[in-house]
């Protein structure tokens, strides 16, 4: 009676020596079920293409308009001297923005864009500042991206294409020259 109870609820082949056996086969296998699952969902939780931004306090609608509009170009592959979405430069990337949002034409110039607008502190920073680095210390400025809120930014990376980074990252921290704010002069 056993081995027939058994037989009608197996999902394996009962082995008639040992009818317990299909009981462990069958625990087991539940949990290596379950183990995969979680893992799954644990990897997939953490994975930087499929994480959104947190969302940051905006001040106006242009900043909020920057914000949206800037995750639209995430993905885009990078190419040296571009500006639209076929491929884009950290500096053409900013020149993008800030047309589509402000209307205002900027220099498509890392050194240029540093040179314009307000210096502010990296404590004062506000979504749609712009944040400048170089390559190495000693070395110009090499890199520009738009600031997004929450410490994160998003800029052109040559091998990555348009990402978010942060800034809390120990590369950029250690390769940050400062921030200047160039949206202050439009009215909102």
């Amino acid at each position: 009676m056993l081995i027939s109870y058994l037989q009608s609820r197996r999902r394996y082949p009962l082995n008639r020596k040992n009818p317990f056996l299909h009981h462990v086969k069958t625990k087991y296998s539940h949990i290596f079920h379950i183990l995969t699952f979680l893992g799954i969902i644990l990897i997939s939780c953490t994975s930087p293409l499929t994480k959104p931004a947190s969302r940051p306090h905006f001040k106006n609608e242009k900043q909020a308009q920057l914000w949206h509009h800037a995750q639209t170009f995430l993905r885009t592959p990078y190419r040296f001297g571009g500006s639209d979405r076929s491929g884009m430069d950290c500096s053409g990337l900013v020149v993008r923005l800030y047309d589509d949002v402000y209307g205002m034409k900027l220099p498509h110039s890392t050194i240029a864009l540093y040179k314009k607008g307000n210096t502010i502190s990296l404590r004062s920073l506000e979504v749609g500042d712009l944040i400048f680095f170089q390559e190495e210390r000693g070395t110009k400025l090499s890199h520009v991206g738009v600031y997004l809120g929450n410490s994160i930014f998003i800029h052109a990376s040559s091998s990555k294409g348009v990402i978010r980074s942060s800034l809390k990252e120990k590369y950029y921290r250690k390769r940050y020259v400062g921030a200047r704010r160039i949206a202050w002069k439009i009215q909102y």
